[in-house]
């Protein structure tokens, strides 16, 4: 794809995004009378089919909608405080930590403290565009989460109450929050937690030879088969990559550890290459064993977008030419209602009719200001 063609398609998915799904999940994503957000739309009736509600998802629209607000999306603003407000009055507890999962009424029905959901929290407050409102508030729960999840043996608990097994994702996220909320607010704390995370990923979740670990026992030792091999995700060495380039930069660091960063880095990409794309489609699949065999050949939307912000942080490191990373995107929005797609390809490549995910505007919107900062 040379410059020409792929400013046009960055800047075609950005319409898309702003022109067509963000006022899609405006008019329909939220319960503007219970001021909360819906987890799913059916891409017909364009109605909500669940009873619940997540925490992650409240705090990764309020990412969506303050890139929609920046925009001038009309209404996104009022869904950012709608986030906010949600956030503040019906997760947030006494002690500082935020409830897990919610009833289509607010209600708390499971207050866990789930790390995977406190750094999407996190990352809603720094990208929420309200330093005012949010920067206290960040800093709470960054102490929360150091005073109550960490872990003795490296990095931190999956929950409160702690459960097994102990998982590689939260901690990507506790990251990318982390740089998040350093750029947002310039507290030393947050970079501090950014190091700790790439140096837990370097010495126990990235094996250059062998990728990602997915799960990890309580002393984060990895768990395998009799074999010795474990699960990875290809979707989670390219989402690792984009963030160990948006790490490097953001900590400007030696030309020794930019070394390693790119070695970690290019090592995901070459393995998920090899081994997690699709013989069906165009697409990265969900999960291969560290050996190369397939777990699952279906391929979700999410690990497309991670594809693409992999290819434009490491130009270099692609098996398939940005084309490739493009059109595979494409494929799970092409031919849908404006501001819909698809969820998920089956393992001969066909789309599986499903709900579309909330969540998945999140990866679509980071990937698209990615494609637009790089066209």
């Amino acid at each position: 794809m040379n410059d020409v063609n792929f400013v046009h398609e960055a800047s075609a998915l950005s319409d898309w995004l702003y022109g067509a799904a963000m006022p899609l999940w405006l008019a329909h994503g939220i319960d503007w009378e219970r001021r909360a957000f819906h987890e799913s739309l059916d891409p017909e009736s364009l109605v909500c089919g669940v009873d619940f509600r997540r925490l992650y998802v409240t705090a990764r629209q309020i990412y969506v909608f303050a890139q929609g607000e920046k925009a001038g999306v009309a209404r996104a603003s009022r869904a950012v405080t709608l986030g906010l407000d949600f956030l503040e009055n019906r997760a947030r507890q006494a002690d500082g930590g935020y409830a897990w999962r919610f009833a289509i009424d607010n209600a708390v029905t499971n207050p866990a403290r789930d790390l995977y959901d406190l750094a999407f929290v996190l990352f809603g407050f720094a990208n929420a565009n309200r330093p005012e409102r949010c920067h206290a508030a960040a800093l709470q729960l960054m102490d929360f989460i150091d005073r109550v999840l960490k872990d003795p043996s490296g990095g931190w608990q999956e929950a409160d109450p702690p459960r097994l097994p102990r998982r590689q994702n939260p901690h990507m996220h506790l990251l990318e929050a982390a740089l998040a909320a350093y750029e947002a607010f310039g507290d030393s704390v947050f970079l501090e937690v950014a190091d700790a995370v790439v140096g837990l990923a370097i010495a126990h979740f990235i094996d250059e030879d062998k990728g990602l670990c997915e799960y990890f026992d309580s002393r984060l030792t990895p768990m395998t088969d009799g074999a010795g091999h474990y699960v990875t995700e290809p979707g989670h060495h390219y989402e690792w990559a984009w963030l160990l380039a948006r790490y490097g930069k953001l900590r400007k660091v030696t030309a020794e550890a930019a070394r390693r960063l790119q070695s970690a880095a290019t090592s995901l990409i070459r393995l998920a290459d090899r081994n997690g794309l699709s013989s069906a489609a165009n697409a990265a699949i969900d999960e291969v064993m560290s050996d190369g065999t397939i777990v699952s050949g279906k391929a979700k939307l999410w690990p497309q977008t991670e594809r693409l912000k992999a290819r434009l942080a490491w130009p270099g490191s692609a098996s398939a030419p940005l084309s490739s990373a493009v059109e595979g995107l494409r494929a799970y929005i092409d031919g849908m209602s404006p501001g819909c797609w698809r969820e998920q390809r089956d393992e001969d490549g066909n789309f599986i009719p499903q709900p579309m995910q909330a969540s998945s505007l999140y990866h679509l919107t980071c990937a698209i200001l990615e494609a637009k900062a790089h066209a």
